[in-house]
């Protein structure tokens, strides 16, 4: 599936294409996003429509949930900055697919900058361990009655210098 999703940078400017494809990929969609600052907190929120995408040269493994909506609080600091955002993607339904149903996860950030040149980060993904499951092909796996199961919770730890 790497190949579907891999882009690749074609032009000095930084222009991206799809290396699977022919010609540039078109997305479709509309985006609405909507940000409030007030004081040492941000709240956002958004959603997103895709309706078509075109161009690719194989769409055999290409199925993608239509509507995805966003939202979140971000606490700021001089040095820390905390993230609570919850992302949630609708159902997929198409013919050659067994139904996904749609899911919605919970997701922390937390950044802490001891000094100007070093950065300390934690994300926990999918906090309540949501199951969230992918599509399968009902050509390729008939007797699979649901779907692949996706990713659970995760956790990341990393650390930023600057030089």
């Amino acid at each position: 599936l790497k190949d579907l999703t891999y882009r690749a940078t074609v032009t000095a400017a930084g222009q991206q294409k799809w290396v699977n494809a022919d010609e540039n990929v078109f997305v479709r969609g509309i985006t609405a996003d909507l940000r409030k600052r007030s004081h040492n907190f941000e709240v956002y929120g958004g959603v997103n429509r895709i309706f078509s995408i075109s161009n690719l040269r194989d769409t055999t493994f290409l199925a993608f949930p239509r509507w995805k909506t966003n939202g979140g609080i971000t606490y700021y600091r001089s040095k820390l900055m905390l993230d609570f955002n919850f992302e949630g993607y609708s159902e997929i339904t198409d013919n050659d697919i067994r139904r996904v149903p749609g899911y919605g996860v919970l997701n922390c950030n937390f950044m802490y900058k001891p000094r100007s040149d070093i950065k300390l980060f934690l994300k926990v993904n999918n906090m309540f361990d949501r199951e969230i499951v992918y599509p399968v092909y009902k050509a390729i796996a008939p007797s699979e009655p649901s779907g692949m199961v996706g990713e659970g919770r995760n956790l990341w730890l990393g650390i930023e210098y600057s030089f």
